[in-house]
């Protein structure tokens, strides 16, 4: 589910959530149960960006219009010239192989250290 349709329609977001774990107790005490029995209608209203929270309604819709556009536009650019693999190169890919590159840097020895009230290092 995308929330795009929704705010630009100014409307809320709608959608059943199911309770996997009250359904898997429910399953594990022997229970005739189904998802059906634990789904909730769920409904999410957004709330207004503060920088244009002063702008009527139409206005307002009509910029996060504007700004989903660039949005998809800067994807677009960034995509320009290499289509998407699909479903049969994706599954020929080894999923152990490596990157050619990578933006990442190695991995910290030590991502965090405190002293504790003797100070001593933990």
């Amino acid at each position: 589910m995308h929330c795009a349709a929704a705010l630009v329609a100014g409307t809320a977001l709608e959608g059943t959530w199911f309770d996997r774990t009250a359904l898997y107790e429910a399953r594990r005490k022997g229970e005739d149960a189904g998802a059906a029995d634990f789904a909730t209608l769920e409904q999410i209203v957004f709330t207004l960006l503060p920088c244009w929270a002063h702008l009527e309604p139409a206005a307002y819709r009509a910029k996060i219009a504007e700004l989903i556009r660039k949005i998809v536009e800067d994807g677009r650019r960034r995509r320009a010239g290499r289509g998407v693999l699909g479903k049969r190169a994706i599954l020929a890919q080894d999923p152990h192989d490596k990157p050619l590159s990578s933006d990442r840097s190695p991995t910290p020895l030590v991502h965090a250290a405190s002293s504790n009230s003797s100070g001593t290092w933990e």
